[in-house]
């Protein structure tokens, strides 16, 4: 199948790969990629997340919802490429994604930006692609209320979905002629 007709479908910055297909995983930003080979594609369906304990959130307030295992059980050989959607309503909860935990996604440190919801990225209609890799370089969820109005059940209720693909990946003994690079970590505000 030719690599541009099986990207066509998708938003920018997904990417599907086929079975055979080099990928070069950055899983530190001091070291260069490490090399695999996609030996096992399958797609992940479109999978909605609702918790009741996200329908409570205080002012200007945070709240960790956890990691990406609490839709999947992460493997040690298996990418996860997944598109992300938010839905809230009323529009007044954001979600930030940190990968690993600790470095949040995009590299933004002002508490108002680099900040996904359903405007940006709306549940049926998502623009953010995140990666998982592993048990440890996985996405982790924090969910914000940057508004001056209290989020109770009485006011709303959020919801994330994701799908994509999951790839079982193989190591590749030498360096590709020509491979798909991803960075798996946040870089951060360095």
């Amino acid at each position: 199948m030719n690599e541009s007709y099986a990207a066509a479908a998708h938003m920018a910055g997904y990417k599907e790969f086929e079975i055979g297909f080099a990928i070069g995983l950055i899983e530190d930003p001091a070291r260069p990629p490490k090399y695999y080979q996609v030996a096992n594609k399958e797609a992940v369906p479109f999978i909605e997340k609702h918790d009741s304990g996200w329908n409570v959130l205080a002012t200007s307030a945070t709240n960790n919802v956890g990691d990406i295992s609490n839709l999947f059980e992460p493997s040690t050989d298996a990418l996860y490429v997944l598109k992300f959607g938010v839905f809230s309503s009323p529009d007044l909860l954001d979600w930030r994604v940190s990968i690993p935990q600790a470095t949040t996604l995009f590299g933004i440190k002002n508490a108002n930006s680099g900040r996904i919801n359903g405007m940006n990225s709306p549940l049926y209609n998502p623009t953010v692609t995140i990666h998982a890799w592993g048990t440890t370089l996985i996405p982790h969820f924090t969910i914000e209320n940057n508004t001056n109005t209290a989020f109770t059940a009485n006011v709303g209720f959020t919801k994330i979905a994701v799908s994509g693909h999951r790839y079982k990946l193989n190591d590749l003994a030498e360096t590709p002629p020509t491979a798909h690079v991803i960075n798996l970590t946040s870089m951060g505000a360095n």
